[in-house]
């Protein structure tokens, strides 16, 4: 690993708010046409978090939000059954099947719902559903097209009354936020006693592994993914909110997902023919099939590319994260 000898080395980490990091990775945004900005990623010498470094500022993010970004793009709306939306559902149907597994209740909230596709099948699944979306244009379609409570913005106090949810959910969205623990005690204080929270995150691992893949590796997507969380991370993070962790899982299926989406994304990439794209997809994903017993075996340790996390609401206060 590099030494981080730029003066963003002073970078108060989120975490732990130590001040010493190491470059792990570079890359740049994947939805960007030439030239790109290189991004970095560096590990916490403390905790081990990764992180962006420096963090992007909002304008920044702003203007990367604003990409052809697949997750802004509403399955719900799409005629047909393409290959993209059937993935779509085939996750969304995951995600319902978790949250019949953990959750009781019958109030739902959804932190970053982006299309709403999850939001609508919680809803057909009988939840009474609210969510909070960045994305201004996604937040307004699904109020006047679906008829959802869906507002605009960042959680925060305020937006609806304490405890009022029995789950809460948020599904690839923490690693977006460059202040976690502002969202994270929100959501504490919208739980009620002993109610779930159901979320999902890229990994630390994640942001080590697939370097083959460059800036295509599925799980990357700088600038938008600022943190890359382990489970100590993750733990540390719940405790401060007023949560317990109960439960973090990588699932191999999340993995190989991963993996493949990858090769996709790396075939379709290259400047070639349609048929030499297809080759190119054939031979990495046979390539990732003879290696799919290792990849079980790590999702298996906890070290899978992304994990799946349960946590409840304790008896305490929230607590505020530690800041030296």
């Amino acid at each position: 690993m590099l030494r981080c000898d730029q003066p963003e080395r002073n970078q108060v980490c989120a975490v732990c708010a130590a001040t010493d990091w190491e470059i792990v990775r570079q890359g740049s945004d994947r939805l960007q046409s030439l030239p790109r900005h290189t991004y970095y990623l560096a590990s916490c010498k403390s905790c081990g978090l990764v992180s962006q470094i420096p963090i992007p500022t909002p304008s920044e993010l702003k203007i990367a939000y604003a990409s052809s970004y697949d997750v802004y793009r509403p399955a719900w709306r799409e005629a047909g059954w393409p290959c993209w939306k059937i993935l779509r559902q085939t996750t969304t149907l995951r995600r319902i099947g978790r949250l019949k597994q953990f959750a009781r209740g019958h109030r739902l909230l959804e932190v970053g719902c982006g299309a709403g596709d999850f939001l609508l099948a919680a809803r057909q699944a009988g939840w009474d559903v609210s969510a909070i979306e960045y994305n201004d244009d996604l937040a307004q379609l699904l109020k006047g097209r679906c008829g959802l409570d869906v507002r605009t913005g960042q959680l925060e106090p305020g937006v609806w009354k304490k405890s009022e949810f029995d789950a809460v959910v948020a599904w690839n969205v923490i690693e977006h936020l460059p202040d976690p623990f502002t969202v994270l005690s929100a959501i504490g204080e919208y739980l009620r006693p002993g109610a779930t929270f159901l979320f999902s995150i890229p990994t630390k691992q994640a942001a080590q592994s697939g370097k083959y893949f460059g800036d295509q590796w599925a799980l990357l997507d700088l600038p938008r993914h600022i943190l890359f969380l382990s489970h100590s991370t993750v733990a540390q993070m719940c405790s401060a909110a007023g949560l317990n962790l109960l439960s973090y899982k990588t699932p191999a299926m999340d993995t190989l997902w991963c993996y493949f989406a990858s090769a996709w994304g790396t075939a379709q990439s290259s400047a070639t023919g349609r048929l030499v794209q297809w080759a190119q997809f054939v031979f990495l994903s046979l390539a990732i099939l003879l290696c799919s017993p290792y990849l079980c075996l790590l999702s298996w340790l906890k070290k899978g590319t992304e994990a799946v996390c349960v946590a409840t609401k304790g008896n305490s206060e929230a607590l505020s994260p530690s800041r030296g």
